[in-house]
């Protein structure tokens, strides 16, 4: 049976049975009942989906804007996070379905959509920022956390699923394994998964990315501090699967390479670890 919404085709209903000759005139006529009452629940839901996909996309591309960090540092941290994702549901460590995995890839570039609060001076300072102005650059997870329950409630998104992820990429990715992290200091587990994946990612990528207060390190360099990160800062299954698929990160930063670094902005990336 087609699933139809304003006259866009969508997919298909299908029935099967182990049976033969299960389909009499009888039951397809119920069935008909029952296909259209799916149908119109399931095209109810991904309308959410898409309209939840359209305000992602529309936020992705006002912190681009705004950060001077380069589109394609985005769309890295967003593969890498798959990268990892994937592997961790193929090594059984995690229960990950492909569902997860492709919303990972989706949500992961609105990590720091909570920037789009951050004052100019501080998002676009070329100098180190001050005890204050770091302070005030962490309040970005809480702010991104903020923004995506702004957005729900503006859509009517509040019960979608998957929102959560959305939400916990936003404000739980600079959560570090020892409570050192922000904005909430939690612990081990009590980080969600999916902000533990992102964070991996999110560290990698500033660490072989290029800016104008830091040149790139190598990816053996990178993968060295992760390694001693994972001790008590980063997931350590999170940083494995990683350094299991250098090959794939190697094709992802040919496929995705930053363009030449824009002046000023070293307040957009930090890291407390690395300084």
């Amino acid at each position: 049976m087609p699933i139809r919404q304003n006259d866009a085709f969508w997919g298909f209903i299908f029935f099967n049975s182990a049976q033969p000759d299960a389909f009499t005139a009888e039951r397809l006529q119920l069935l008909d009942v029952y296909g259209h009452l799916i149908a119109t629940v399931v095209a109810a839901e991904l309308l959410q989906v898409r309209m939840l996909a359209a305000v992602v996309r529309t936020a992705h591309d006002m912190v681009h804007y705004r950060d001077p960090e380069t589109g394609a540092h985005i769309d890295r941290i967003a593969r890498y996070a798959r990268l990892i994702a994937r592997h961790l549901a193929a090594a059984g460590t995690h229960p990950i379905d492909d569902r997860t995995i492709e919303r990972i890839l989706e949500f992961a570039p609105l990590h720091d959509i909570g920037k789009l609060g951050v004052p100019d001076r501080i998002l676009l300072k070329p100098g180190a920022l001050t005890a204050g102005e770091r302070e005030e650059m962490k309040r970005h997870t809480t702010r991104g956390l903020q923004m995506v329950d702004a957005i729900a409630r503006t859509f009517g998104l509040e019960h979608l699923e998957g929102l959560d992820l959305l939400r916990h990429i936003a404000e739980s990715h600079h959560e570090m394994l020892d409570g050192s992290g922000y904005p909430r200091g939690l612990k081990d587990d009590a980080i969600p998964l999916e902000a533990r994946i992102v964070a991996v990612a999110d560290v990698f990528d500033a660490l072989t990315s290029e800016r104008p207060y830091k040149p790139a390190w190598t990816n053996d360099e990178a993968y060295g501090l992760l390694r001693k990160m994972a001790r008590d800062k980063l997931d350590a299954d999170c940083v494995a699967a990683l350094l299991d698929n250098q090959e794939a990160v190697a094709e992802i930063q040919r496929r995705f390479r930053d363009a030449p670094a824009a002046p000023g902005g070293s307040g957009g990336k930090e890291f407390p670890i690395l300084d």
